[in-house]
């Protein structure tokens, strides 16, 4: 990223919308989990011509950001050198399970190959250490209380596919809270899954996305790709 990104919330939401017009996308079915949906909310707050649509799975909102469980992230990633040191901690498999890194996020071990392309970067770029320091250190839960005010004014359909996990990492209760706010929107319980549920349910989250854009999404809204191009996982 270029000296001076905007790492915080509403500046990220405003690197989606730019992608999405670079990439000339319109009528967005917008996926999004953990940090990314609390970035998701600020998109259809604050950018939501492109957007026909929004998935939240498990994910950061109203004053759960970041999920006690993991807040000492941040504190060891403000900087470079303290994400080096949690990055080749989680070479092993048990310090991967451990509560304070991924133990409380799957059900399952996360495979091996999945789990570097997760954590490899932080070891092996200094540029990408650099850029998730920044977003650490933006991280604030005023911004997911103050754009929970603004989500009702986001009319199009939303489908929250939430873990009915057993440690409470994003509770269940969240997604009836926000479901509450947003005019249509609808819950879809996975379960046997912790709040990584693209990492525990794949299938199931997939089938719960080609039901919700198959009967929710307006036909006019529809992506222009076939459907089985966005659901892919």
């Amino acid at each position: 990223m270029r000296d001076g990104t905007d790492f915080s919330l509403p500046g990220v939401a405003q690197m989606v919308d730019r992608f999405l017009a670079a990439a000339n996308l319109d009528s967005v079915v917008l996926v999004a989990n953990d940090t990314g949906g609390a970035v998701a909310q600020h998109v259809v707050a604050d950018h939501a011509q492109r957007i026909a649509a929004l998935v939240l799975t498990p994910c950061d909102a109203f004053d759960n950001f970041v999920p006690l469980p993991i807040r000492h992230l941040r504190l060891l990633g403000r900087t470079s050198w303290g994400l080096w040191v949690l990055a080749q901690t989680l070479r092993w498999r048990w310090v991967q399970r451990l509560p304070i890194a991924f133990g409380l996020l799957t059900e399952r071990a996360i495979p091996d190959d999945i789990m570097r392309s997760y954590t490899a970067p932080l070891r092996d770029r200094p540029g990408t250490r650099s850029d998730f320091a920044a977003l650490v250190r933006a991280i604030d839960p005023m911004y997911t209380v103050e754009v929970a005010t603004r989500l009702p004014g986001f009319p199009k359909p939303v489908l929250l596919a939430w873990a009915r996990e057993r440690r409470r990492f994003f509770p269940l209760e969240h997604a009836h809270r926000l479901a509450g706010l947003f005019p249509d929107a609808t819950v879809e319980v996975i379960d046997d899954s912790g709040p990584f549920v693209t990492e525990d349910q794949p299938a199931a989250v997939a089938r719960a996305i080609r039901h919700f854009v198959t009967t929710r999404v307006e036909p006019h809204d529809m992506p222009r790709q076939p459907l089985s191009k966005q659901t892919e996982i």
